[in-house]
């Protein structure tokens, strides 16, 4: 979004999406207001009209009034997804070292040692002061650029770790494990359970449909997936050529290397099978590794933990492809409107 914004415009929006960032505003609700924002500066760009016009003549004090409505009222309303998403990481990680303890412990006599987890809340506590004391008052003071806070923050967050790790090292606070895995478990449940029906009722769908702001992004995102796509394709298509004439062989024209194009779409199409394959070739044999060592319960709860963690990485994995392909799609489907090759396609972009 932002690169449509010049000099004091972008400015005054990156400062803005900054100073939301470390008050903690809720993503979602910070991506309206920040679309809001954008839709504002941009027609004020057009116009020529000077940006203290819309923000006035103190930047701080307009992002501290852009933001007042968020407050402790507007956090509680969010608290439910906060802490689903605080259960859902603990679920995950005691069951994990549920079945990393080096004794054979079932569930319920193991220990879970919550040191780590009070060590990760002080820390949380210290950086909120860090970033209401001296983070959000040297956005405005000083001229730094917003990924240098980010870097910084990141680079000083990874060293808190670090420190929070050594200092709670030899400290050992050790609770049994099955309440914390069942409270977890539970909340996690019904938590799903209560926003679907919410979102059945509000939307007939249990999927909540795209804000404004994510239909913006994902329209962002199609089109600079198809610029880099075209861009791949023209590249490919000189290095074949290329290649092609060093062997001494008849170049492709434009609508051979659209049809390659083509059966590459096609291929990619059908090779969910193999990512089932390859899927099952990993979680299985870990499965059957603990099923040979571990009562039926643990096996279970093993598979059950793996499948959910292995397949976040694999959607992750096959998720990119699959846009990808569709982009694919989008070009092909584009140059067969048209009557034209993708080559021809990338040269009216501006891609040739």
């Amino acid at each position: 979004m932002t690169e449509r914004l010049r000099g004091e415009y972008r400015e005054v929006f990156e400062k803005t999406e900054l100073y939301g960032t470390f008050s903690e505003v809720n993503t979602e609700v910070q991506e309206d207001l920040m679309l809001n924002l954008y839709d504002l500066l941009l027609t004020a760009q057009q116009e020529e009209k000077p940006v203290e016009k819309i923000i006035g003549p103190d930047m701080e004090k307009f992002c501290k009034e852009y933001f007042q409505n968020y407050d402790w009222r507007e956090r509680m309303k969010y608290f439910p997804v906060n802490l689903y998403r605080l259960m859902r990481v603990v679920f995950i990680l005691e069951m994990m070292d549920l079945f990393l303890l080096e004794e054979n412990v079932d569930l319920f006599h193991a220990q879970s040692d919550i040191a780590p987890y009070l060590g990760g809340f002080g820390l949380s506590l210290v950086f909120t002061m860090i970033a209401d004391i001296f983070i959000r008052p040297m956005i405005f003071r000083c001229k730094i650029k917003p990924v240098i806070y980010y870097v910084g923050f990141l680079l000083v967050w990874a060293g808190a770790i670090f420190l929070c790790i050594k200092l709670t090292d030899g400290m050992i606070l050790s609770i049994p494990m099955f309440p914390i895995l069942l409270v977890s478990g539970i909340y996690n449940v019904a938590y799903l359970f209560v926003r679907s029906v919410w979102r059945y009722r509000h939307y007939g769908s249990i999927r909540r449909p795209p804000s404004e702001a994510k239909q913006f992004e994902h329209s962002a995102e199609k089109a600079f997936m198809e610029q880099v796509m075209l861009e791949t394709m023209v590249k490919r298509y000189k290095s074949r050529n290329k290649r092609l004439e060093k062997k001494g062989r008849k170049s492709l024209t434009p609508g051979e290397y659209t049809e390659q194009v083509r059966g590459e779409y096609e291929k990619l199409q059908h090779s969910w099978k193999w990512e089932i394959v390859i899927f099952a070739a990993i979680i299985l044999p870990s499965v059957i590794f603990t099923a040979l060592s571990s009562t039926l319960l643990d096996t279970i709860l093993f598979a059950l933990v793996i499948i959910v963690v292995e397949s976040g990485i694999f959607w992750f994995i096959f998720n990119t492809e699959k846009n990808n392909n569709q982009t694919r799609k989008t070009i092909l489907d584009a140059c067969d409107d048209e009557g034209i090759s993708v080559i021809e396609y990338a040269m009216r972009k501006g891609k040739g």
